[in-house]
């Protein structure tokens, strides 16, 4: 890679003569990238593992390691981010295989070298992310609490997600999700998604910020009873299963816990199968529907 004495060394004019339109555009958007440290936004399209060198916080010493990299392509010059550059803090406490999943996601890297006769260049996505946070603590409307604010999902998993909002990397767990229950939250969310979320705080002398996603609407729960009276019956889909009750979503996403009809056996039901149900009664103390199944759809 050039180092950024040799990057002013070279003829760009004259390397970049024979390139297409969409090549020069690339390439100009890395140049401004590199010479005014301007975040670029791009695509994770894999990740690739290179020997690199890189400085050991333990001794300061440099030294050569094979490192995981987030590859991005714009078009054609491969950009790769080292995994310390992945993070705000390069020992965040994600386990390597985050790292690996996070292909599909959007993102934004500063270009912080290039190698124009490579085709390639190395970018940081930390130096985007304290640039993100810096903005967003210096815009008093954006980070006041109440606010709805936009969302980019890294990493999709079972059981919870990590998001990246304002330059923050935000794990979030099933059920601060949704008001429904979800059983596999990969069937809902996917790397790349924009979701909103609602700011419950923002510290800027911790640096810290609380979001909710699910709080971005209400409970589905009020008003429940009118739209779904006791004794109606309505179109449901499994969510899961809890304590041999079932967890149905209906159309406005509240969630009916029911039970089988006697008519069926449990291993006739999947999660994401359609069923009619029969609503029981309400719970305002725990916010819950209860229900039985009729029957499959």
């Amino acid at each position: 890679m050039e180092n950024r004495m040799s990057f002013y060394d070279v003829d760009y004019n004259e390397m970049d003569r024979d390139l297409s339109p969409e090549q020069l555009r690339e390439w100009t958007s890395i140049y401004a990238s590199y010479r005014s440290r301007t975040p670029l936004t791009g695509i994770v399209v894999g990740v690739d593992t290179h020997r690199l060198a890189v400085r050991n916080p333990e001794t300061g010493e440099t030294e050569t390691r094979e490192i995981q990299c987030l590859v991005l392509m714009d078009f054609r010059v491969k950009v790769i981010i080292p995994q310390p550059e992945i993070w705000y803090q390069p020992d965040a406490p994600f386990p390597d295989y985050v790292v690996r999943r996070m292909v599909g996601a959007k993102i934004d890297y500063v270009i912080t070298n290039v190698d124009r006769e490579g085709e390639c260049a190395i970018a940081s996505r930390r130096m985007a992310l304290g640039y993100a946070r810096n903005r967003f603590f210096r815009d008093r409307q954006r980070n006041e609490p109440g606010r709805i604010l936009q969302c980019n999902v890294l990493v999709v998993g079972p059981k919870r997600i990590l998001v990246e909002c304002n330059g923050f990397d935000i794990s979030i767990r099933n059920r601060e999700l949704s008001y429904t229950a979800i059983a596999d939250l990969r069937s809902e969310y996917k790397p790349g998604q924009e979701i909103s979320a609602r700011l419950k705080s923002a510290d800027p002398q911790a640096g810290t910020i609380e979001i909710s996603v699910k709080e971005v609407n209400p409970n589905p729960y009020f008003g429940a009873e009118k739209r779904h009276p006791v004794g109606s019956t309505r179109k449901a889909v499994i969510s899961g299963t809890y304590a041999g009750g079932v967890f149905c979503r209906l159309s406005d996403d509240t969630t009916c816990m029911c039970l089988y009809s006697p008519n069926y056996f449990k291993e006739e039901f999947y999660i994401g199968d359609s069923v009619l149900i029969s609503i029981s009664r309400f719970d305002d103390g725990k916010k819950q529907v209860y229900g039985r199944i009729l029957s499959k759809l």
